[in-house]
């Protein structure tokens, strides 16, 4: 054939001729490729032998350690200690009372009303300068607030969330 012969294809100075080259050659050698496995996987079969396994990335894969079966008696007894079973069991709500630093800015102040949109069973109350934070667990326990969450900012951003769970 013409393509046989012309083995270096960068000869042809027409670019779609050239790539239209080395499909052609390409096709061929995958072709061979092909015939080739068969013809080895043909021979494995007459001799009794089973086919070689594919390596993709699934089998070489190693198992993973930190995986833990479904029925683990540890895993069983953890749940069943579990301190956030009964929010996340809807049973009762969480109640949250919300505050900020004292003086809070204004996207700190965004951030918490964005906050209140995600919890549904939240208040926002305003923290004056003088407020202490044990004065604000004090007064969600009177409210009947189960957790407490405190916005506090650091250079005009918000800075850090602490949760207290229980007020109480």
């Amino acid at each position: 054939d013409r393509e046989d012969a012309l083995h270096d294809v960068n000869v042809v100075r027409n670019k779609a001729k050239r790539s239209e080259i080395v499909k052609k050659i390409k096709k061929k050698k995958n072709a061979a490729k092909k015939v080739e496995k068969e013809k080895r996987q043909k021979l494995l079969k007459e001799q009794g032998l089973p086919l070689p396994k594919p390596q993709t990335i699934d089998s070489l894969r190693t198992g993973d350690v930190t995986f833990v079966e479904e029925e683990d008696p540890e895993i069983i007894e953890d749940e069943c200690n579990d301190e956030f079973a009964e929010f996340l069991a809807g049973e009762d709500p969480p109640n949250i009372l919300m505050t900020t630093c004292p003086k809070p800015s204004k996207a700190t102040h965004d951030f918490v009303k964005e906050l209140e949109c995600v919890f549904p069973f939240s208040v926002y109350k305003k923290r004056k300068e003088t407020t202490l934070v044990s004065q604000v667990i004090d007064y969600a326990n009177e409210q009947g607030h189960t957790a407490v969450l405190i916005v506090n900012e650091d250079v005009k951003q918000v800075a850090n969330e602490t949760k207290r769970n229980e007020a109480k």
